[in-house]
């Protein structure tokens, strides 16, 4: 029997987070981090931090907030892994959300 469950994709996870920080007084944007070939080169252009967040920005008390959304099957890259423990390890707040229900188990923590 197939799965009857909708798939939800990450980017629907990103923007549900980001509506639900925002109602909760976050300052946040989305980051994007990856390569882009200009047409015509052969060299890649790349942008962001390797392995940074889906979501960064500040909680309502200035804290560094970094969000990243995965699918329900979605698993942290190495670099990702490293990028969380480097923001925890700085004090910062680094959650992996599969939907909004996990930012809500971390609400205490986003709105010290």
């Amino acid at each position: 029997m197939k799965d009857l469950k909708p798939k939800v994709s990450e980017s629907q996870i990103v923007n549900a987070c980001i509506r639900w920080l925002w109602y909760n007084k976050c300052f946040v944007w989305r980051n994007n981090s990856g390569a882009w070939k200009p047409e015509g080169t052969n060299q890649f252009i790349r942008f962001g931090h390797v392995g940074s967040a889906d979501i960064i920005g500040l909680t309502p008390s200035g804290r560094f907030l970094s969000v990243e959304c995965k699918s329900a099957k979605g698993k942290l890259s190495t670099p990702q892994e490293l990028f969380g423990e480097r923001i925890r390890n700085s004090n910062g707040l680094y959650i992996v959300a599969r939907s909004t229900d996990d930012l809500e188990q971390h609400k205490v923590d986003i709105l010290a």
